[in-house]
C-alpha cells in the first residue's frame, strides 16, 4: 500500500506522525530509534523510488529516462512539501514564542498595577495615622486602636 501513495499523502502521514508527539526533540528522538531508511522523512524517498521502478520496470533506455523522470518528479513534490510542513512548523513557533513573551508583559502591567493600586490603598489609609502624629493626635488613635 506504502508504495502507491502520492507525496501529497506521505507529507500529510508526516505531519500526522509529527503532530503525535509531544515536541519537535521527542519526534526526532523516537524516529532515530528506527533505522534510517524507516525516518519519516526519510522512508518516502525510498517508496517514491519504487513507485516509479514498478510504473516502469523495463531496462531499456526509454524505460530508465521515464522511471529516473518519474522519480525525480515525485522526490520533489514531496520534498517540496516536507519543506512547506517545516516552514509552517518554524512560523507556528516563532508566533507562539511572540505571543507568549506579548503576554508576558501584559501580565506583568497587570501584576504592576495592582501592586500599585495596593500601595495607593495603603498610602490612603496611612494618611489619617500621619496627619495626626503631625497634630500629635497619633497617641490618642494608637490607644484606641488597641
Amino acid at each position: 500500500m506504502e508504495a502507491q501513495l502520492t507525496p501529497k499523502e506521505w507529507a500529510i502521514r508526516l505531519a500526522q506522525e509529527m503532530k503525535s508527539q509531544a515536541s519537535a526533540a521527542e519526534f526526532i528522538r523516537i524516529a532515530a530509534k528506527k533505522a534510517y531508511r524507516e525516518w519519516p522523512w526519510v522512508k518516502p524517498f525510498f517508496k517514491l523510488g519504487e513507485q516509479a521502478e514498478a510504473r516502469y520496470p523495463g531496462h531499456r533506455p526509454e524505460d530508465l529516462r521515464a522511471r529516473n523522470q518519474l522519480d525525480r518528479k515525485l522526490r520533489t513534490e514531496f520534498h517540496a512539501l516536507r519543506k512547506l510542513i517545516c516552514k509552517a512548523g518554524e512560523t507556528i513557533a516563532n508566533k507562539a514564542e511572540t505571543i507568549g513573551l506579548k503576554t508576558a508583559l501584559k501580565l506583568s502591567t497587570l501584576h504592576a498595577l495592582i501592586l500599585r493600586d495596593s500601595f495607593g490603598q495603603a498610602v490612603k489609609r496611612a494618611i489619617p495615622l500621619i496627619e495626626a502624629t503631625k497634630t500629635g493626635g497619633y497617641e490618642n488613635e494608637e490607644r484606641e486602636a488597641f
